[in-house]
């Protein structure tokens, strides 16, 4: 009995040991080919093995990067789950994460840095189809998505020198938001530094996937009309000169990744 498990872990190590030396490009050739040929990831010159390559240049989903640099814990795959360190960089856009995938399908991704040139890199087109650019500052310690909802966000985001270029443009200056856990919830504060748009609001996230975003914008530049124009799409402004905005609704509506709630379940509406 015990030579026959010796055999099955010789046999299993033998494999492991193939598996973890298959050259890169071998792999990604045969997965596209017989399993993923319209997946949404094109990837060129590729060096390295399975577990630890780079390719570039590479596609995702339409987007290019110059560079893509993956490592993946191999031995997080007998506990279930999937674990890589990934990099890429584009131009003068750059970022790395550690990403992780449960046996449940749950996301998570730890020391976030990024810094993407929005111009370059349009990462919202089809959310936000309003031309934007500046760079996009990620430093998030922590982050955890399941099917429903953003369950857990430590850290910051940041919009450097933004600018809206369509319908026309608009500079907003540099806005923040500081990403944090409240009790059950996931907070996103949104602050200003100072510039043409005085920005200020909190947007929560429940677990079930509902959000609120209570905020209020105003004009500190009076040199820009056409962004107290924009405002006006807002709402009027208050005695304070702030145009006060509330906004509800469901991750799904927003991100496809998300699922939408059961018919049963109630959902925030806009208001």
């Amino acid at each position: 009995m015990r030579k026959w498990k010796l055999a099955l872990l010789g046999v299993v190590m033998f494999v492991f040991f193939l598996v973890a030396t298959l050259p890169a490009d071998t792999a990604y050739a045969f997965i596209k080919t017989r399993y993923a040929s319209d997946a949404p990831l094109i990837l060129s010159n590729l060096q390295g093995t399975v577990w630890e390559g780079r390719a570039g240049p590479a596609q995702i989903s339409g987007q290019r990067l110059d560079s893509l640099v993956w490592d993946i814990n191999a031995w997080a795959l007998l506990m279930g789950r999937v674990q890589a360190r990934i990099e890429f960089r584009n131009g003068d856009s750059f970022g790395s994460a550690n990403i992780s995938r449960g046996l449940t399908g749950n996301i998570y991704a730890r020391d976030i840095e990024a810094r993407i040139d929005l111009q370059r890199m349009k990462l919202f087109s089809k959310v936000l189809p309003l031309g934007m650019q500046g760079a996009l500052l990620l430093h998030v310690t922590d982050l955890a998505i399941d099917r429903r909802s953003i369950t857990s966000a430590e850290g910051t985001l940041a919009w450097d020198n933004a600018v809206i270029t369509v319908p026309s443009r608009v500079d907003l200056g540099n806005l923040r938001i500081s990403l944090a856990n409240d009790s059950d919830n996931v907070k996103a504060t949104l602050s200003d530094g100072g510039g043409p748009l005085k920005a200020e609001g909190i947007l929560t996230i429940a677990p079930d996937g509902n959000y609120r975003f209570l905020g209020a914008f105003a004009v500190r530049d009076a040199s820009q009309p056409m962004l107290a124009q924009g405002l006006q799409f807002l709402g009027r402004p208050g005695a304070d000169g702030k145009v006060a905005t509330t906004n509800a609704g469901h991750l799904s509506t927003l991100m496809p990744f998300f699922e939408p709630p059961a018919a049963n379940a109630p959902v925030a509406q806009k208001q």
